[in-house]
């Protein structure tokens, strides 16, 4: 690797410090550097790691991995590439300033070529900011996945900045174009659409929105990769703004109740309802489009079953859909084992922590506990009878 800066990190058994002070020492090539060795760090289970060293270079010109691993006497391997632009994040990490939820080491340990204390109390308190909004311009951090990322002390700090940042990249990808893809999915309810439209998207890598039974139905939309309309009545847009989310090119502006939404972010939108085009097109009470703007959209539409999946394309010349090929229902499985989990009555009985009662046939409108029929009434006063003295 070909490199401006880099980390190197090997276990303090294997290089000691007289090693790395003899790899530095002289070489020109070298702007700054600082080490520590890492003697208190806990993996996953808890459990103590061995001490290693964090050895931060920063060099006047590309250096070639191979050399720097000599320089050393270690393996290349140990020889890591930055993911970071910025020199600071990496010089910041040797006490761990920008991994809150690491141990905590002190500025003093660290050696250096220059003065890293003064470098921590003069801008420490930004290095974890810039380090986040530079993951954010690079994509790592998004607006449906900052949780993974931060912590809500970090969030609660930054979070002016974080959600510019969001705006900034939100409006730096928009471009008035787009390459979306749409399937439309129909089938009886409980056969397994939207568990076939979740599992669709984890198989492409997809990040996923689930829309809500809401009037405004991209409510919580975060620039996820695919977005399922799942079961949407006609009744929470008109058709013509329908039509506009499923533009396969054209980026435009979604109706949205506190702001227009943008689907600059979405590759895959995936629509799943109980009825064929046809009818759910007759749902919208203003068709203010033809149907075939609707059809030539939809490029693959499936008709789904709890056994199989019927798929079918958009012929665009013919102006029909050209049925291709039929597949096994990837999602039966869990289908079939919802069915069979099926509570009996003495485990609904330990689920709900209450004993079931015999039923009559004969008196179906009376109480179960065998007194007189409920009264008419939608006032649960007239048949509750309260404890004595209870307001």
């Amino acid at each position: 690797m070909k490199l401006k800066k880099c980390e190197i990190m090997q276990q303090s058994i294997y290089l000691t410090e007289e090693q790395i002070q003899q790899a530095i020492k002289g070489r020109k090539c070298i702007k700054q550097w600082a080490y520590i060795c890492h003697d208190k760090d806990i993996d996953e289970n808890g459990e103590p790691k061995a001490p290693h060293w964090h050895i931060m270079l920063q060099f006047n010109d590309t250096q070639d991995s191979k050399y720097i691993a000599k320089w050393f006497g270690i393996e290349e391997q140990y020889v890591n590439r930055s993911s970071s632009k910025r020199f600071e994040p990496m010089l910041a990490y040797l006490i761990h300033a920008n991994a809150t939820d690491k141990y905590q080491y002190d500025a003093t340990l660290v050696k250096a070529n220059f003065d890293y204390v003064a470098f921590i109390q003069q801008g420490g308190k930004n290095i974890r900011r810039s380090e986040i909004l530079e993951m954010i311009d690079k994509g790592i951090i998004t607006e449906f996945n900052y949780t993974e990322h931060l912590n809500i002390n970090e969030y609660t700090k930054y979070r002016k900045f974080i959600e510019d940042a969001f705006r900034y990249k939100r409006e730096s990808q928009y471009t008035g174009s787009r390459n979306l893809e749409v399937i439309y999915i129909s089938g009886d309810s409980g056969c397994g659409k939207t568990s076939f439209a979740k599992w669709l998207c984890k198989k492409k890598g997809y990040s996923f929105f689930i829309t809500g039974s809401g009037e405004d139905i991209l409510d919580g939309y975060r620039g996820q990769e695919c977005i399922i309309l799942d079961d949407i009545r006609s009744s929470t847009l008109k058709f013509s703004d329908f039509i506009k989310m499923l533009d396969n090119n054209t980026d435009s502006p979604v109706k949205s109740r506190f702001h227009n939404k943008m689907l600059t972010g979405c590759r895959l939108l995936i629509i799943t309802t109980i009825y064929d085009m046809d009818n759910f097109y007759k749902l919208f009470e203003e068709n203010d489009e033809p149907l075939i703007q609707f059809q030539r959209r939809c490029k693959i539409k499936l008709e789904m079953d709890e056994n199989a999946i019927h798929a079918y394309q958009f012929d665009r010349e013919n102006k029909r859909f050209e049925y291709m090929a039929c597949y096994n229902n990837p999602v039966k499985d869990l289908i079939h084992k919802s069915i069979e989990e099926q509570r009996t009555v003495k485990e609904l009985d330990d689920f709900l922590g209450m004993e079931s009662m015999p039923e009559n046939p004969n008196t179906a409108d009376t109480d179960t506990t065998g007194g007189e029929a409920m009264p008419d009434t939608d006032n649960p006063e007239d048949y509750i009878e309260f404890p004595k003295g209870l307001d």
